[in-house]
């Protein structure tokens, strides 16, 4: 989604080191978005030890997306 690439790569920039921030063209690359279920665009998804454990849909605002991915960070435990 043009609306949210700016955003997505500010936030690939601000947790490079911290979480992996990928984007996936589906006109590409169908066969992984059926694998995932994409059927709206955007979608996110969110993974930890390569399972999706949280999506979001649709236009999100950059506060919420980041609140996400913090709460995503935090929860996993420290080495």
């Amino acid at each position: 989604c043009r609306m949210m690439s700016p955003i997505i790569e500010m936030i690939a920039t601000d947790y490079k080191g911290r979480a992996k921030v990928l984007k996936l063209n589906v006109d590409t690359n169908r066969n992984t978005a059926v694998q995932y279920g994409i059927m709206s665009i955007p979608t996110f998804k969110f993974f930890m030890q390569g399972k999706v454990i949280d999506q979001l849909v649709g236009v999100i605002p950059e506060e919420v997306m980041r609140k996400k991915i913090e709460s995503i960070i935090e929860s996993v435990p420290s080495k």
